[in-house]
């Protein structure tokens, strides 16, 4: 947890393979991502990682269902097994009824939430999070804590950047951010 501007976006997408730190170690289930080539970099994203951007990161020409379905696919699913991962995914995060649709037809809350599907269908040890509540109502975000909590259960690790108390409350731990340093750690 931090303010904006803290370092919780930018650590996400050190954690995630996305940059790369300009000192100090970072070692990820067995990646060193400050010295590894982007060949392994890529590989640690496809076996390890999985981002929810902020940004969703949706393709606007792919219903919510292909763009779940795709990314499996990229992640050598096969086409009919990545379909039926994606309806899966989209129940989950009770959009359904809406898979037929392009990003442009749902609501920032929709989008956040095929953004958050995808990440499910990807069933990757460490799953990252940012502010994955903040486009999206109260009720839908106690379902996103919920299922970021199962995701923690079922034997991820689940980092989120967030400002919201909820999900504090929520984790095993909290570490707050200031200036781009831990400054705290708590388990609860």
């Amino acid at each position: 947890m931090g303010i904006s501007g803290s370092g919780k976006s930018t650590l996400v997408s050190i954690l995630g393979g996305l940059l790369v730190p300009s000192g100090g170690e970072v070692n990820s289930f067995g990646f060193d991502l400050v010295h590894c080539s982007s060949d392994e970099r890529a590989r640690y994203r496809a076996e390890v990682a999985t981002v929810v951007f902020q940004e969703f990161n949706l393709f606007s020409m792919l219903t919510a269902q292909e763009n779940v379905a795709t990314a499996l696919e990229l992640w050598g699913h096969e086409r009919a097994e990545a379909t039926t991962e994606a309806t899966t995914a989209l129940e989950k995060v009770g959009l359904a009824d809406l898979g037929d649709r392009f990003p442009g037809q749902l609501s920032g809350g929709q989008r956040q939430r095929v953004a958050i599907a995808r990440a499910l269908a990807a069933r990757r040890p460490l799953v990252l999070a940012d502010e994955p509540t903040a486009a999206i109502d109260r009720h839908t975000g106690a379902t996103v804590r919920a299922l970021f909590r199962t995701l923690a259960d079922q034997g991820s690790t689940v980092i989120v950047a967030t400002h919201d108390p909820q999900f504090a409350q929520a984790a095993d731990r909290v570490l707050d951010i200031v200036d781009g340093h831990m400054v705290a750690a708590s388990a609860l």
